[in-house]
């Protein structure tokens, strides 16, 4: 392919990708999000181990893929598929799905004779807006980042990709690109995705550990232009203890505003306390 070709190409996915409209994501956590989260908007959910930062997307991820109704019973989904780049390998397939059906079995109260039937059908339907990809390795994610043209292209419904955890290649990429600053590095992949998907109207999410940050850096700037290269939104998951008692609590920070929630984990997942 010429470069005259290669560039034609190049404008025409822009064109495309422009052109496409999926499901919006609003309403998708009210408690994290008032408003959105926006279109090409980039989110970063940072925490230690055992914060909830998985527990964190298998929520949102549920509630992007299930329907909004079934019958007459309301489900609160938004009918978007999602993209989940399994880079730390927490992200597991039959486990989630499990979570899924253990959802919609106390959703769905009803004494139908056919209920577990039903349960079965919405997991198979919610299931297929899910694409998930193993990353094992930098080479892995970055050739993965160059198909995710193709699977926005052909899939319409996609409105969130998740990157799961961010820094998960960092140090395989230190020894081959040289960078060394951790929040260099989160620019630097971000700046490869964007290289790929920045014509689509999607929204990004990734996770890193809290200690993954340069320590003389802080947190990393928040920008008010959502255009998939910079992070728009930053959510700190944190654990305290206080005579025995283990709390949790989110600081979810944007260009205009910072807030905190308060939330529980159990073996459900997520719980958001009423507002503060």
């Amino acid at each position: 392919m010429t470069n005259e070709q290669r560039l034609i190409s190049e404008n025409a996915l822009q064109r495309i990708g422009r052109q496409q409209d999926r499901p919006p994501l609003l309403n998708l956590e009210p408690n994290l999000f008032s408003h959105g989260p926006e279109v090409k908007e980039v989110i970063e959910v940072c925490g230690d181990s055992g914060v909830g930062k998985t527990f964190l997307m298998k929520e949102l991820t549920k509630k992007c893929i299930l329907p909004k109704s079934y019958l007459d019973i309301p489900l609160g989904g938004l009918e978007a598929g999602v993209i989940y780049l399994n880079s730390d390998l927490h992200f597991n397939a039959g486990t989630f799905g499990n979570f899924v059906m253990g959802f919609l079995e106390e959703m769905i109260t009803t004494t139908l004779p056919n209920k577990d039937e039903i349960v079965k059908n919405i997991t198979e339907i919610s299931l297929k807006r899910l694409t998930i990809m193993n990353i094992y390795n930098s080479e892995t994610m970055y050739v993965t980042f160059h198909l995710l043209k193709t699977l926005l292209l052909s899939n319409k419904e996609v409105s969130l990709i998740i990157i799961d955890s961010i820094g998960a290649n960092y140090w395989q990429d230190r020894m081959t690109d040289g960078i060394r600053k951790m929040d260099s590095y989160i620019l630097h992949v971000l700046s490869r995705l964007f290289k790929c998907i920045e014509s689509f109207k999607v929204t990004v999410i990734f996770t890193r550990p809290s200690y993954f940050q340069t320590k003389t850096a802080g947190a990393i700037d928040v920008s008010p232009v959502c255009n998939l290269s910079k992070v728009n939104t930053s959510i700190q998951l944190m654990r305290s203890k206080s005579e025995g008692e283990t709390s949790y609590h989110a600081t979810i920070k944007n260009s205009k505003s910072s807030s905190l929630k308060l939330y529980s984990i159990g073996p459900k997942g997520i719980t958001w306390s009423p507002n503060q």
